[in-house]
């Protein structure tokens, strides 16, 4: 490993409740390494709230600067969780415009808004997956649940059939250990049988690496993201994909807000909405030079080493950056 890790918490993948720290043994690990900032990432589904709050005050005991990223900071100011809001001397990290005025109304005076980073793409395309024969081809990427619109995807895959005959979508859709992703996995390939488009669909459901995922994208004509409505800041998928530097289709869910200016949006959120952006797209080669030079200029601008020198910039020396 390049670098050092220490693993101080357990993690519930099943039911997403279930998540616990080691007091002690945090204890033992900040008395032991004296790290100068505690970067901490707030998901509920990773640990319950006085569980952060308890990760936060340890930190604080000694004397470690510590900044709490906020994955969603609507549903912490609407959850009734907001005590991972109450401690004093944080500084918060938000990935939107809207999310950074929450919580300057809330009253913080430390608040970062920061891109959700991009792991910059440093691979050959000739290294994706030979397999992928369509043309033009449609990708898409993140784990198989209902909201991420898969089923819709081939909707569209279908509908667009008579006016790009050899069209086919490739997606990357790890299947999740919830119990609706295998459910969801069945009804998208009969669905597909339905629309007598399932030669034309392939949907790979292992976990992939994501240097892998991004050889296989950036191989695609365009990546389409139809995912239904989400408060979330920001979307690890869509990251994924912009780091492929691909033209890029997503619905209006606010989880792409962040990726507005790089990104074709489509809106209604209806299969007719989606056939004429991705239709317009595959006909026309110079918008998708266009759009993927965009998304390259993008992911360069908010690379990790980017935002990461932006944020230490932010909070100054006197935060012990």
């Amino acid at each position: 490993m390049q670098v050092p890790a220490v693993r101080l918490w357990s993690w519930d993948s099943i039911a997403w409740s279930g998540g616990a720290v080691d007091l002690e043994a945090l204890h033992a690990f900040f008395n032991r390494q004296r790290p100068q900032v505690l970067l901490v990432q707030h998901h509920p589904g990773f640990l319950r709230d006085e569980s952060f709050v308890a990760v936060v005050e340890c930190a604080k005991q000694y004397e470690v600067s510590v900044v709490v990223e906020l994955h969603n900071a609507r549903q912490v100011l609407e959850s009734g969780a907001s005590r991972i809001l109450d401690q004093r001397d944080v500084a918060y990290v938000v990935h939107s415009e809207e999310e950074a005025s929450r919580l300057a109304a809330r009253g913080l005076d430390r608040v970062i808004q920061l891109h959700h980073p991009v792991q910059e793409y440093s691979g050959d395309r000739k290294s994706a997956r030979a397999e992928i024969v369509f043309h033009p081809r449609i990708g898409s990427f993140g784990f198989l649940r209902p909201h991420k619109g898969v089923k819709k995807a081939i909707q569209v895959i279908a509908a667009l059939k008579a006016r790009f005959p050899k069209i086919g979508y490739v997606g990357y859709h790890a299947l999740s250990d919830t119990a609706d992703s295998l459910t969801y996995y069945q009804e998208c390939l009969a669905e597909a049988e339905r629309l007598g488009v399932a030669e034309s669909i392939k949907i790979h459901t292992e976990f992939l690496e994501s240097s892998d995922v991004m050889d296989a994208l950036a191989s695609m004509d365009l990546i389409l993201l139809p995912y239904e409505p989400s408060t979330e800041g920001a979307s690890g998928s869509a990251n994924v994909a912009v780091a492929a530097t691909r033209p890029i289709v997503v619905s209006s869910s606010k989880i792409f807000a962040p990726l507005r200016d790089v990104v074709a949006v489509v809106h209604p959120n209806t299969v007719d909405a989606y056939c004429e952006v991705v239709g317009r797209l595959c006909s026309d080669t110079q918008l998708q030079s266009e759009m993927a030079k965009g998304a390259r200029e993008w992911a360069s601008k908010h690379s990790y080493s980017a935002a990461a020198r932006m944020l230490t910039d932010r909070l100054g020396p006197s935060f012990g950056a």
